[in-house]
């Protein structure tokens, strides 16, 4: 299976009919994202992959193949796995604070999203926060990637600051590894000179 997200993305559940033998359906689902991995479906007797979103896989037992993907529509995945999406947690909420060249100083606009960050972390305890610092190319990458940390950590304090707990917080970088804009080197860009908070 190629996803980071296996229990976001498949739902499988045993079926039991008075009329029928027990059987395992395995039904794939897109990520919070829109993108769709791909699952294996196998036992003894053989293997199914299983590439498209909303496709579902019906095994009825350890002996026999399993079925061929088949579609199924999304009233009867709801109405099937009604009780495991209804525990499923919310996506993560991601914002993006942006910083003025060179320095951890935050932009003007991005000053009114810290009271979102801190009111989301609030509403969704208990929860986590990633912090990742980024910047643009401009410069040697080695100062790029402290700078990205030292933008991480700007924002860690701002939300300890604000009554997060420490514990809940993790600050990195990535200096100028993962731009948001696509750009040769030693080239300034706005956008690329971020944060991004996950809260999840």
């Amino acid at each position: 299976m190629k996803s980071p997200r296996f229990l976001f993305l498949v739902l499988g559940m045993l079926l039991i009919s008075s009329c029928s033998a027990p059987k395992n359906l395995f039904v794939l689902m897109p990520d919070v994202d829109g993108t769709v991995g791909t699952i294996s479906v196998k036992n003894n007797a053989g293997e199914q992959f299983v590439k498209s979103a909303g496709t579902a896989v019906k095994v009825k037992d350890a002996h026999t193949t399993p079925g061929l993907p088949k579609p199924i529509a999304e009233k009867d995945i709801q109405k099937i796995f009604q009780s495991a999406v209804s525990v499923t947690p919310d996506p993560p909420a991601r914002f993006i604070l942006q910083f003025k060249f060179d320095t951890t100083m935050l932009a003007e606009t991005s000053l009114a999203k810290l009271s979102q960050i801190t009111a989301t972390v609030k509403e969704r305890q208990p929860c986590d926060v990633r912090i990742v610092g980024h910047t643009d190319t401009a410069g040697p990458a080695q100062k790029n990637w402290e700078l990205g940390l030292q933008r991480a950590k700007t924002v860690k304090q701002i939300l300890i600051d604000q009554g997060i707990d420490v514990d809940q917080i993790q600050a990195v970088s990535h200096g100028e590894k993962d731009l948001l804009i696509l750009t040769p080197d030693n080239v300034q860009e706005p956008k690329n000179r971020r944060v991004e908070v996950l809260v999840r």
